[in-house]
């Protein structure tokens, strides 16, 4: 719960839910690819969050969580 809490936290303080790592993953994708459901929830809740973000090799949150 407390990581949600900071999720919430930095999305009222304007931090980019879209910034992606070296390998492209964003947050969504982080949180989809660990079973974050709560977290992914929040992100989604976000107008700014890029649904449709893939990673280097190409899949979104949702082809992750299908796997």
């Amino acid at each position: 719960m407390k990581r949600n809490a900071v999720v919430e936290l930095l999305l009222a303080c304007s931090a980019d839910p879209n910034l992606a790592d070296q390998i492209g993953m964003t947050p969504l994708l982080v949180a989809a690819i660990s079973g974050e459901l709560t977290i992914v929830k929040t992100l989604l809740r976000s107008p700014r969050v890029d649904r449709n973000h893939v990673d280097d090799s190409g899949l979104s949150a949702i082809e992750h969580a299908e796997e």
